[in-house]
C-alpha cells in the first residue's frame, strides 16, 4: 500500500473518490475543503494500492502542537473509504498513516473525527476497530439530535399546537438563494443569546451556497414577506442536518420554526433516510444544553454521538 500526499495534482481523483465512496459528503470535496484553506495547513493523504485509490484521509498539521486533525475545519473527518476497502486494508491505513505522519511531520500526536453512522451509504466502522487496536482515547463526545424519517417519532402535542398557531398567523416557507435576510436574524440571534457569531461569514456562505446549490440549501420562514426565522441543510444522500437554525422574537412568538421544520421533515425531506438537528453541548461534550436538545426532541430527534479520538504517537 502507497500513501500519497495531497496536492492540486490530486483534485479530480480526490473527488472522485469522494463521490464514489460509501461514506463521503459533499464537505470532503476539494471545492468545499479549500475554501478556508488559508486557515489550515493542509495534510491530506490518499491510500493507493495496486493501482487504485482505495481511501482518503482529509487532515491538517498544526506544528506548534506537533499534532495531525482530521480535520479541523470539518464537523467530522476520518477515512473516506471506497466500497471495496476491506477491514484488512483499512487496518493497514492506520498503521501506515500513524508511521507517515510520525516520519514526514514529526507529528506526536493525532486528532481524529470519525463520520458518524448516519452519514454511511453502507456499514463503514472498521477505522473505529483499528484506533482501539492503537490505545486510542476518546477525548470528546457530542451528542446530536437525529430523526429516522421514515419512521419518525411522533410531534410532542405543543410542537402541533405550534404549527397551528403559525398557520392561523399567515406564516409562509420559503426556499431561498441569497442568504442576507436570514444571516440578519442569525447574527442578532447568536449575539443576543449565545454572544457568538456564525462559523461561516456571510460572503462565505453565498460562496458555498453558489458551489453547492443541491447540497447546500436556505428555507426560510416570513410574514408579510419579511425573515423571522430559518435553516440552512447540508443534505447529504442519507442525511439532512441543520448547520444554521434562528428565530427571531417575532419568530419564537408565532412558532415559525414548528412550521418550518414539519414541512421539512414531513413534506420536502421525507424520503430522506435522516433528519439530524445537529449538537447540542459544549465543553467539549461534558455538557448538555437540556432546554436545546429538548427542544430537537420535541420533534422527534434521538442521539447520535460525534466522537473525536486521540493516538499518541511516541
Amino acid at each position: 500500500m502507497q500513501i500519497l500526499r495531497y496536492s492540486p495534482q490530486w483534485k479530480e481523483t480526490w473527488n472522485r473518490c469522494v463521490r464514489e465512496s460509501r461514506n463521503g459528503t459533499f464537505l470532503f470535496l476539494r471545492e468545499y475543503m479549500d475554501y478556508h484553506n488559508d486557515r489550515f495547513q493542509d495534510a491530506s493523504i490518499l491510500f493507493k494500492e495496486d493501482e487504485k485509490i482505495i481511501g482518503l484521509l482529509p487532515a491538517n498539521w498544526v506544528e506548534a502542537e506537533s499534532t495531525i486533525f482530521s480535520h479541523q475545519g470539518l464537523t467530522y473527518g476520518g477515512l473516506i473509504l471506497t466500497e471495496k476497502a476491506t477491514s484488512a486494508q483499512v487496518l493497514e491505513m492506520i498503521d501506515r498513516m500513524l508511521a507517515f505522519y510520525r516520519e514526514q511531520y514529526s507529528a506526536k500526536r493525532l486528532v481524529y473525527k470519525p463520520i458518524p453512522y448516519i452519514y454511511s451509504s453502507y456499514p463503514s466502522q472498521e477505522d473505529l476497530y483499528a484506533l482501539w487496536r492503537h490505545s486510542a482515547v476518546l477525548t470528546q463526545r457530542l451528542l446530536s439530535s437525529s430523526i429516522m424519517v421514515a419512521q419518525p417519532l411522533k410531534f410532542s402535542h405543543s410542537r402541533k399546537a405550534g404549527f397551528n398557531k403559525a398557520i392561523r398567523n399567515k406564516l409562509y416557507v420559503e426556499q431561498n438563494l441569497e442568504p442576507q435576510d436570514f444571516w440578519v436574524v442569525l447574527e442578532e440571534v447568536l449575539k443576543e443569546h449565545h454572544y457568538a457569531k456564525p462559523v461561516h461569514t456571510l460572503q462565505e456562505m453565498r460562496t458555498l451556497m453558489r458551489s453547492f446549490p443541491q447540497e447546500i440549501q436556505l428555507f426560510t420562514v416570513k410574514k408579510d414577506k419579511r425573515v423571522i426565522a430559518g435553516t440552512i441543510l447540508y443534505v447529504t444522500p442519507n442525511v439532512v442536518h441543520t448547520q444554521y437554525i434562528a428565530s427571531n422574537a417575532e419568530g419564537r412568538n408565532n412558532r415559525a420554526l414548528d412550521l418550518l421544520f414539519k414541512y421539512l421533515i414531513e413534506e420536502k425531506f421525507k424520503h430522506m433516510p435522516f433528519f439530524d438537528f445537529g449538537t447540542s453541548n459544549e465543553d467539549a461534550g461534558r455538557y448538555l444544553n437540556a432546554g436545546l436538545i429538548a427542544q430537537k426532541e420535541s420533534f422527534g430527534g434521538r442521539g447520535v454521538a460525534y466522537d473525536t479520538y486521540c493516538i499518541n504517537m511516541p
